[in-house]
């Protein structure tokens, strides 16, 4: 979401926008006469049923893959990564470690909607 003065500098724009990856989709434009209202009108939409629309949205689009037993080594380690494919993902993931592990673990893709938890205690074997 963003805060702008419009074009003729009487008014403020509300927008929210979601990007998919691909394009910038506008979800919706709201007008406020002061700052103040501009400020309360966008605390009230963050806290609104607008979120989970636009995780709704995402969610076609992107998932959240997370591999566990990743790369082990003295212990199983744990990669995740948001992405709109696998290919995808392990491509952020080799980016993000500057290396392409042999053994990537199993791997469970979930969508963003949805809640997930996962935990990887520490320590060697």
């Amino acid at each position: 979401m963003t805060i702008s003065k419009t074009n003729d500098g009487q008014r403020y724009l509300i927008e929210c926008h979601v990007f998919d990856g691909v394009s910038e989709d506008n979800i919706y434009n709201m007008y406020a006469n002061t700052l103040e209202e501009a400020k309360e009108c966008f605390a009230s939409e963050v806290n609104s049923d607008v979120i989970p629309e636009i995780i709704d949205r995402l969610s076609d689009k992107l998932k959240l893959y997370v591999w566990g037993g990743f790369a082990p080594d003295y212990s199983d380690g744990l990669a995740f990564a948001i992405a709109k494919d696998e290919v995808e993902a392990r491509e952020i993931i080799v980016k993000d470690i500057d290396w392409n592990p042999s053994d990537w673990g199993e791997l469970s893709i979930h969508p963003l909607n949805k809640s997930f938890g996962k935990a990887v205690g520490g320590g060697g074997r």
